[in-house]
């Protein structure tokens, strides 16, 4: 009897070991962080992105996370041979459905987001952006 209470009880501390080293899935807002490569830029409902658009080539660097706020850096090359990045702060809010992107120099910008398979989509009036993780 007592072997088998010392084996219960080396089983049980195992089996509590091991569902405490489980990693916890990555929420939607930790799946943002990193970066991502635009695949469609649509601006009431015209691609903007593209080698006969105004844009050849964007991407944007979400750093990481602290709570629920982080900064950004996107890079927009140009059609015409000139490229801009932006830099600013984003903020998630407590679902992670929505972004909140403070650009320096610019207005604020609030969208939705959703991220599946390494494709994020970041919808708001007027736009929809499509991206693709890098």
């Amino acid at each position: 009897m007592k072997k088998f209470n010392f084996l219960l009880a080396v089983s049980l501390f195992l089996f509590i070991s091991m569902m405490g080293c489980k990693k916890d899935e990555p929420t939607p807002c930790e799946l943002l962080e990193g970066n991502w490569q635009c695949e469609s830029w649509r601006e009431d409902g015209e691609e903007q992105l593209g080698s006969l658009a105004y844009i050849s080539y964007s991407e944007v660097d979400f750093d990481k996370l602290a709570g629920d706020k982080g900064d950004f850096d996107w890079t927009a090359n140009y059609t015409d041979g000139t490229s801009e990045v932006f830099t600013g702060k984003y903020e998630v809010n407590a679902t992670c459905s929505e972004i909140t992107l403070t650009v320096t120099g610019y207005d604020v910008i609030e969208l939705e987001f959703e991220i599946s398979n390494d494709e994020l989509t970041l919808d708001g009036p007027g736009v929809d952006w499509n991206f693709k993780r890098d």
